[in-house]
């Protein structure tokens, strides 16, 4: 199944010590959540549980960040 409306995010912590936010796929099992790319939109952090994937759009360009969301959840 596809969903929408929820603008799913991730905030990832960069070399500068920062945590910018940005759009993301979340991919379960059967469920993949599309991100919301426009300006004028929210956005809500996401929360993966085990076996979910992660998949960043940054710069106009896609990052599977799953190891990294993994890891902050620790």
């Amino acid at each position: 199944a596809l969903a929408g409306h929820v603008h799913p995010a991730v905030r990832l912590r960069d070399a500068g010590g920062t945590s910018p936010r940005f759009p993301c796929f979340h991919i379960r099992q059967r469920l993949m959540v599309l991100p919301a790319l426009g300006a004028f939109t929210g956005t809500k952090a996401v929360h993966a549980a085990l076996g979910d994937r992660v998949v960043a759009v940054i710069d106009e360009e896609t990052l599977d960040v799953t190891a990294a969301v993994a890891a902050g959840a620790r």
